[in-house]
């Protein structure tokens, strides 16, 4: 790396942090000028009262409202409008690189990026308006893309809705560590969760498994989902995902109709569950959400 590029980097390390755009005019030499950078970089980064410190210790409630009003003011954020917090968890460990692609999909507007550990980020959007639930959502899936596209680093995106007084940030924060659990176990084949989208879910991860043990046990006794294979488990899937719909089912599976009912019929004879009838349909999810979580 050529010592132009190592200088506009530090650049934006410390805007990453500090928030702060720093412009260069000094008659320094570039030598100088980087090694004076990655001095203020790394006092900043030392400092116990640096803006990553000011929101983990506000995510996780140990600010009173003076200390947030005073971190608000020193580090210049926007108290006015509404906040919205993505929490980004990496497979490996983030790089500047995938900060830089965060900040540059949502400028000019104003966005900060917290380093939580060296896996996870929590990225905070600010808007005047309130973001509607479609839009972050698509927000979401952008930063998803750009980041599996551009860094190749896998990465899952929790996120609640916006909220306007830094008050809330805690709860917020809560939100989102219970989805990003909530939604690796239920929704493992998927990579953006959204904290209002698997309620059912979030009840049974917060259920005590011994209640979760006696509902199979009184609803289901002859059904054990570890014992089907995967042909029957896509076949009911399918029908229940389809509104419970033979023709749709059919549609989807590229099946004749009768081949369809057949495999019905045999897993209402193997499980005691007619999934063509609701309450047996609703068992049977249920069924299905139970055994991943267990």
């Amino acid at each position: 790396m050529d010592i132009k590029t190592d200088i506009k980097q530090t650049l934006e390390e410390l805007n990453n942090a500090t928030g702060i755009t720093f412009s260069m005019d000094t008659d320094m030499s570039e030598e100088e000028t980087l090694e004076k950078l990655k001095l203020l970089l790394n006092r900043y980064k030392g400092m116990t009262n640096s803006k990553d410190d000011f929101y983990i210790k506000l995510f996780e409630g140990k600010l009173n409202e003076t200390e947030i009003a005073d971190g608000t003011r020193k580090f210049h954020l926007s108290d006015v409008g509404y906040k919205t917090v993505f929490m980004l968890d990496f497979k490996d460990t983030y790089t500047d690189m995938d900060i830089t692609i965060i900040t540059s999909l949502f400028y000019p507007s104003p966005v900060d990026v917290v380093r939580v550990d060296d896996r996870t980020l929590c990225v905070i959007q600010y808007s005047q308006l309130k973001p509607s639930r479609k839009n972050t959502e698509s927000t979401a899936y952008e930063m998803l893309d750009m980041i599996e596209t551009q860094s190749m680093n896998p990465v899952r995106i929790s996120y609640d809705e916006a909220f306007e007084n830094y008050e809330e940030a805690p709860d917020i924060y809560k939100h989102l560590q219970l989805i990003r659990k909530v939604g690796q176990i239920f929704c493992s084949d998927k990579y953006v969760y959204g904290y209002y989208q698997m309620g059912l879910e979030k009840i049974l991860y917060l259920t005590d498994t011994d209640i979760l043990t006696d509902y199979c046990f009184e609803n289901m006794p002859d059904a054990d989902f570890n014992e089907l294979d995967t042909e029957t488990i896509n076949t009911i899937k399918t029908f229940l995902e389809s509104d419970l719909s033979i023709a749709e089912t059919a549609r989807k599976l590229y099946l004749h109709r009768n081949t369809l009912v057949y495999r019905l019929d045999k897993f209402q004879k193997d499980t005691g569950l007619d999934v063509r009838k609701f309450q047996d349909a609703f068992k049977c999810h249920m069924g299905f959400l139970i055994n991943k979580l267990m």
